[in-house]
């Protein structure tokens, strides 16, 4: 995020530091960041949201949402497979969920997005913590202590990452 800001955001004055908390730049600004992201974060986010989120209408939330903005496929028929549609799209979706855009549970949509862990490596392979390789696109369960408190096995990778 501070390198995309760095790059494209605007500073208060001249010379100044690019501004980069997203409280005081454009939603258009913010939105570029996020489509930029890898694909597959996107579209397995969409998908954990469609299983996870069965129970609260998310799923159905997606299909609505699909019928309504989807690009079509041959036949007429919305997209509705997170692979196929347009990035913005997912993140659409994901944003006018959270902002209450329907019927379904946005606390719940927010507690999903909340545990979601996705390993950006770019590279697409990452070395798990039992020693095997992984290829990418994935995205990985919360890892857990013996306390049961959420582990930094992630910030451990990273710091390791950006160690070597």
């Amino acid at each position: 995020w501070n390198d995309f800001c760095d790059v494209h955001a605007p500073a208060d004055k001249a010379g100044a530091a690019p501004r980069r908390d997203p409280k005081f730049l454009s939603g258009e600004l913010i939105m570029q960041f996020l489509v930029g992201l890898p694909a597959s974060f996107w579209v397995n986010l969409v998908k954990k949201v469609q299983k996870e989120g069965k129970q609260i209408g998310l799923a159905e939330a997606w299909e609505a949402y699909c019928d309504s903005h989807a690009p079509l496929r041959p036949g007429g028929l919305p997209t509705r497979d997170p692979r196929q549609c347009p990035l913005d799209l997912l993140v659409a979706f994901l944003a006018s969920t959270l902002e209450g855009g329907g019927s379904h549970d946005s606390r719940g949509l927010a507690d999903i997005i909340d545990a979601y862990q996705y390993v950006f490596d770019p590279g697409g392979v990452t070395e798990l913590e039992d020693g095997r390789s992984g290829r990418h696109p994935r995205s990985r369960p919360p890892e857990h202590d013996s306390n049961n408190n959420n582990s930094s096995g992630s910030r451990r990778r990273l710091a390791q990452d950006h160690a070597s």
